[in-house]
C-alpha cells in the first residue's frame, strides 16, 4: 500500500463508497446514520491524506475523479473481504450457515443452480443465500468489485476475463423454440432461413447468447432479424413464444426443461455456432469462504450428473 493511502481506515473508504452509491455527501451520510457535516469532515481527511480530489461537487452531486474510482474499486473489495473474514469466523463454529453472493446466467438458472443451491442449504441450513440474475455485462463488474462470491452461466470470451478465472464445467449449444403447437415442430429438418418470416426474440447485446446466434445466422449466409424482441426476461420470453407465436434462442437446458414441460417445442434446427461451455467464473486469486467453497463443490456435483448430450427435438 503506498505512502498516500496507508492512513486511510475502515471509516474512510467506507464513507467514500457511501458517496459513491448515493452521489452526494447528504445521501451518504443519511446511509451511514451520520451528520452531513461528520462525512464532510471523513471525506475531507481521506482527501487530505492522499493529497488529491476523491469527488468532484457538481450541481448535481458528488462525481468520483479518477483518484476517487481507484478507492472505490479497492474499498469495495476490502469491505468485501473483511465482511467474508467474520463470516468465516462465525462458519468455523459450527459450518452450518454462512453467506454466499452468486452471479447467473439464464443457462445456469434453470437446473443447476436451483439444484446445486438446494443440496447446499442441506448441508448448510443456516446458510443465506443472495443470487442474482443478470447478463455478464453487469454480473462481472459486480463480481470484480467483491459483491459476488462467483457467476456461474456461460462462459465469457477470454477477452473479458482481466482479474478473473474460470471454470469448465458443461458444454451447452442453443435450441431455436417455438410454442408447442407450432407448425414448424414436425419437420424432419429445419434451417434458419425457413424461420426468417417469424417473430423474433434474440438475447440481448451483451449477453453471451448474442455473439454466437448472430453467428449462427451469418454462418447460413443471413443477417440477424432486424426487427425482434431483445430479451433475457425468462417469464416474458415464455409468454410471448407460448400466447403471442414468438420463435427465440434457448440455452440447452432451458429448452429441455420447458419442452418436457410442454411449454415449448425445440424445433430441428442445428446450431452449432451457439456451442459454448457454461462454468463457475471467479476473481483471480480471492480467498473464498467456506461457504462459498462448498456451493461450488455442490455445482460441480450437480454438473457431473446434469451434462447430458443435446435433447432429441
Amino acid at each position: 500500500m503506498s505512502h498516500s493511502t496507508r492512513a486511510l481506515s475502515l471509516r474512510h473508504f467506507r464513507a467514500i463508497i457511501a458517496i459513491a452509491d448515493a452521489g452526494n455527501l447528504i445521501g451518504a451520510a443519511r446511509a451511514l446514520h451520520l451528520s452531513q457535516p461528520a462525512i464532510t469532515k471523513t471525506l475531507q481527511e481521506a482527501e487530505a491524506m492522499i493529497g488529491a480530489p476523491i469527488f468532484e461537487r457538481t450541481s448535481r452531486g458528488a462525481r468520483a475523479t479518477i483518484f476517487g474510482e481507484a478507492l472505490i474499486g479497492h474499498g469495495r473489495i476490502i469491505l468485501s473481504q473483511l465482511a467474508h473474514a467474520g463470516e468465516e469466523v462465525d462458519d468455523l463454529r459450527d459450518g452450518l450457515g454462512g453467506q454466499v453472493a452468486i452471479g447467473g446466467l439464464a443457462a445456469a438458472m434453470v437446473e443447476l443452480l436451483p439444484l446445486a443451491i438446494a443440496r447446499l442449504r442441506a448441508e448448510r441450513p443456516r446458510l443465506s443465500v443472495s443470487l442474482v440474475e443478470a447478463t455478464n455485462d453487469r454480473l462481472l463488474p459486480l463480481l470484480r468489485g467483491g459483491e459476488l462470491d462467483f457467476v456461474v452461466g456461460r462462459l465469457s470470451p477470454s477477452g473479458d476475463l482481466d482479474g478473473l478465472a474460470q471454470e469448465a464445467l458443461v458444454d451447452d449449444v442453443a435450441c431455436v423454440v417455438a410454442g408447442p403447437d407450432h407448425g414448424a415442430r414436425s419437420a424432419p429438418r429445419l434451417a434458419l432461413r425457413a424461420l426468417m418470416a417469424e417473430r423474433w426474440i434474440l438475447p440481448i447485446a451483451g449477453s453471451t447468447l448474442r455473439a454466437p446466434v448472430e453467428a449462427a445466422f451469418r454462418a447460413q449466409g443471413l443477417d440477424p432479424p432486424r426487427h425482434a424482441i431483445e430479451s433475457v426476461s425468462l417469464l416474458a420470453n415464455a409468454l410471448l413464444i407460448r400466447d403471442h407465436g414468438y420463435v427465440a434462442f434457448y440455452p440447452r437446458p432451458l429448452a429441455a426443461r420447458e419442452a418436457a414441460m410442454r411449454q415449448v417445442s425445440i424445433l430441428p434446427i442445428t446450431l452449432d455456432a451457439t456451442a459454448a461451455t457454461i462454468g463457475i467464473t471467479t476473481r483471480r486469486g480471492a480467498r473464498l469462504s467456506p461457504a462459498a467453497q462448498d456451493a461450488i463443490g455442490c455445482i460441480r456435483a450437480v454438473a457431473r450428473v446434469s451434462g447430458t448430450p443435446p435433447p432429441r427435438p
